[in-house]
């Protein structure tokens, strides 16, 4: 954020406050790089950076549950052994009975939102009134997170984050496409630099060590049907031609000849 883009002639990067920047670095947790070092004497971080933070937290979580059902990774039944989904599933057939199949699902999803939600809600409010924060060196100078979850809810995020790193984090689609999307994004980088060595009179670049000669050079960014079934596994199948559909006659309405 510091470096990327040169926008202003008087300093370079993004015209960001300093409590912006002190958030990402926080949301890091990185306190230890060269760049956190004008950070370290700041104290707690900003309430607004400890909401961003968890709500994070929550959109990772319940987005990645719904988002892995929806690819096939995991299944409804699967999902009854984690205690938060089978507990927020009780709280809808409470309120909303004969819930099943898809409208079960997003019900669920919606449930676990707002659950996480009221209970941030509260928790936070009680942590401030119990910490007296009447102002911002109040935020800084506590040892412990003032916005956070209760126990319970801890607990339970702890669960479904634990299945979610075990059953869809570690899933073989998703080790792939991890795995081949970095292949992609060295094979920009290295054309990048090839191009920029180029430009300056430099000789290009050596292929990486682990590159080995009978591996097939990588497409060009350009084909898109290329990558696609690299990162998805998809057989490349041959589309139809105008000429292989079948030729239909086209049936004129008997109206359009009516002679008046």
């Amino acid at each position: 954020m510091d470096e990327l883009e040169e926008r202003y002639p008087q300093f370079p990067g993004l015209n960001l406050s300093f409590e912006v920047r002190e958030a990402f670095i926080q949301h890091s947790g990185r306190r230890d790089t060269l760049e956190c070092a004008e950070f370290i004497e700041s104290g707690a971080p900003l309430l607004e950076a400890q909401i961003a933070d968890v709500a994070d937290s929550i959109a990772y979580d319940t987005h990645d549950t719904d988002d892995a059902l929806g690819l096939g990774f995991i299944t409804l039944d699967e999902l009854t052994r984690v205690e938060f989904w089978t507990r927020a599933t009780e709280r809808v057939r409470d309120h909303t009975p004969g819930l099943s199949g898809g409208p079960l699902r997003v019900a669920v999803v919606r449930e676990l939102l707002a659950w996480q939600v009221a209970d941030l809600l509260d928790e936070t409010a009680n942590r401030l009134t119990a910490a007296n924060v009447k102002s911002i060196s109040d935020v800084r100078t506590t040892k412990e997170p003032l916005v956070g979850f209760t126990p319970e809810v801890r607990k339970l995020k702890a669960g479904l984050e634990r299945f979610l790193h075990e059953r869809v984090y570690k899933h073989h689609r998703v080790l792939r496409m991890t795995a081949n999307g970095k292949r992609i994004l060295q094979s920009a980088v290295r054309g990048v630099r090839e191009i920029a060595g180029t430009a300056a009179g430099k000789a290009p670049a050596p292929l990486d060590r682990g590159r080995r000669a009978d591996r097939p050079a990588p497409a060009r960014l350009g084909d898109r049907r290329t990558h696609a079934a690299r990162l998805f596994g998809a057989r490349r199948r041959r589309l139809p031609r105008r000429h292989d559909r079948p030729v239909r006659p086209t049936r004129i309405p008997a109206a359009v000849f009516t002679v008046y």
